[in-house]
């Protein structure tokens, strides 16, 4: 995955992988800072996911 490309919260959740609530709460807590688009949706890059990844203890899912 290329760090410019962005993804939405469903696709984000099933890289992780998790549900979109866990990304949500990672958010909440500082973990991932996924920018916002115009219309307020999160679009998460790979360090997100990554990071993601790490604190959930997944870091050694594969990426797509």
């Amino acid at each position: 995955m290329n760090s410019s490309t962005y993804r939405g919260i469903s696709d984000a959740a099933h890289l992780v992988p998790c549900a979109e609530g866990t990304l949500r709460a990672l958010e909440r807590r500082g973990i991932i800072t996924p920018i916002r688009d115009s219309a307020g949706r999160r679009l998460f890059v790979e360090a997100d996911i990554l990071a993601a990844r790490q604190h959930l203890g997944r870091a050694e899912q594969a990426t797509a």
